[in-house]
C-alpha cells in the first residue's frame, strides 16, 4: 500500500507511474527473476503484475486514481482473489492470468522505478517511457499477511510503529 500523488504536468507522454517493483532471483544461473510490479497505468488504472514464466496481472477499471492530489492505494492478494482499495474503498478488480503464490524472498526492491534487474529494458531509451515515478510517494508499506478492509481503512492515515506485526517493508519518506 502507498500514498501517491500523480503529477501529469511533467510529461504527458508517459506509459504510467511505477509505485514499486520487487524481484526474487529464482534461478541465478539462467538470470531468471520473479518480478512483481505495482503501478498506475496511463489510463489511471492500478495494476499489480507478475512475471515468472508469463505475464499475469490484476487491475482496476480506468480512471480510478485522481491526478494532482494525494490518494491512498492498497491491494490485497490471496489465492483465488485480489482486491484494490482507493482511499480505503474497494474498487472493481479484473484478473488476467494467475498471479500465483507468494514471492519466497525479496532480493531487490525499488520504489518509484522498475528494477533494472528485472531485465525489461533492451534499449536505454525505453527507460524514459515508464521508469521513474512522476509525482510523489509517501508511506510505502509491504505486508506478509492479507490486510482486512478495516485494517486498511483504520491505518491508512497513520504513521505506524516500525515494529508492527507482519509489516515487512515500511518507508515513511518524511
Amino acid at each position: 500500500e502507498a500514498w501517491v500523488n500523480l503529477d501529469t504536468t511533467i510529461n504527458k507522454q508517459i506509459d504510467g507511474w511505477t509505485i514499486a517493483s520487487w524481484t526474487d532471483d529464482v534461478d541465478n544461473d539462467n538470470m531468471k527473476t520473479d518480478l512483481l510490479l505495482f503501478r498506475v497505468n496511463k489510463d489511471r488504472s492500478v495494476v499489480l503484475g507478475r512475471d515468472i514464466n508469463s505475464w499475469a496481472s490484476i487491475y482496476t477499471d480506468p480512471a480510478v486514481v485522481p491526478v494532482n492530489e494525494w490518494v491512498h492505494i492498497a491491494v490485497t492478494v490471496q489465492p483465488g482473489s485480489a482486491v484494490f482499495y482507493i482511499n480505503g474503498i474497494a474498487v472493481t478488480t479484473n484478473v488476467y492470468g494467475s498471479i500465483g503464490g507468494n514471492i519466497e524472498g525479496i532480493d531487490h526492491i525499488t520504489i518509484g522505478v522498475i528494477s533494472r534487474l528485472a531485465g525489461l529494458y533492451h534499449n536505454p531509451e525505453d527507460v524514459q517511457l515508464f521508469d521513474h515515478f512522476r509525482g510523489s510517494i509517501d508511506e510505502f508499506r509491504l505486508w506478509d499477511v492479507v490486510r482486512s478492509p478495516s485494517d486498511i481503512i483504520s491505518n491508512k492515515d497513520k504513521e505506524l510503529d516500525c515494529i508492527t506485526d507482519n509489516l515487512t517493508v515500511y518507508y515513511k519518506f518524511n
